[in-house]
């Protein structure tokens, strides 16, 4: 996304985009890493900001944390916004809300958002939303095929509307999918958890360790199937959903 803004930037005069981050030091190291990137590649910055990146042709980059109260201010007119690691924000509708003017007035303004999961509820409902497009058992269900092996890692999910979506599993690197044992040796070596590799590679929008046992694909499998005896003397583990005063139904998942 950066190289993408940037050849945008560099080609159209005046251009000016705004780089999104959840805290103002993650916005400083993605303003590092493409001070560095323009650097390497030869184009002369006027100035030494990492916060506002100004080309000889006009253009500028901006490099913001995502606070509503601030993300937006002083910006006149933008043409294209990244919301990195969107998913993470503390509200996403408000940062998204806090731009808006800033695009009124440009004809064909971008908005890309880019994360990795980070639940369907809290911080991540609004990204769940988008990404979802509201069809949560099918995308739920194409997850759970990329995640097997039994689907491309790869999709262009909507390239017919104003508002494409793209999606892209660890196995849609190369050398990754080459790999023997890739996710063994990433939680050797990094020493995160399962759930924070299924949430960082394996597009798993689980929000607990729980969610992690009681997984979509088990919840799935119990719209059907035939009853099972009990066995004395055995534990089981229940995952209750109560509908309370709900419109829907009580589901009880049974290990």
């Amino acid at each position: 996304m950066l190289s993408i803004v940037d050849y945008l930037a560099l080609t159209t005069p005046g251009f000016q985009a705004l780089f999104l981050h959840k805290t103002y030091q993650d916005a400083s190291l993605l303003g590092y890493r493409n001070r560095k990137f323009l650097n390497s590649a030869g184009v002369p910055l006027p100035g030494d900001s990492l916060s506002r990146q100004e080309l000889q042709n006009g253009s500028v980059l901006y490099f913001r944390s995502s606070d509503p109260e601030s993300c937006g201010r002083g910006l006149d007119s933008i043409d294209a916004v990244v919301f990195e690691e969107c998913g993470f924000y503390d509200s996403l509708d408000a940062t998204i809300g806090a731009i808006a003017p800033a695009q009124t007035w440009v004809d064909n303004a971008i908005s890309l958002f880019v994360s990795t999961p980070n639940g369907k509820r809290g911080n991540g409902a609004r990204y769940w939303q988008l990404v979802s497009g509201g069809d949560d058992g099918a995308i739920e269900r194409r997850f759970a095929a990329i995640r097997a092996g039994h689907d491309r890692p790869y999709h262009l999910l909507r390239a017919d509307t104003p508002t494409p979506l793209f999606i892209a599993h660890w196995r849609a690197v190369d050398r990754y999918q080459d790999e023997p044992d890739f996710k063994q040796r990433i939680l050797k070596e990094s020493g995160i958890s399962e759930e924070t590799f299924a949430q960082e590679f394996d597009l798993d929008f689980s929000t607990s360790e729980s969610e992690i046992v009681f997984t979509f694909a088990l919840v799935d499998s119990n719209t059907g199937g035939e009853w099972e005896q009990s066995e004395p003397g055995a534990v089981y583990y229940l995952g209750v959903d109560s509908a309370t005063n709900g419109a829907d139904f009580s589901v009880r998942v049974v290990l």
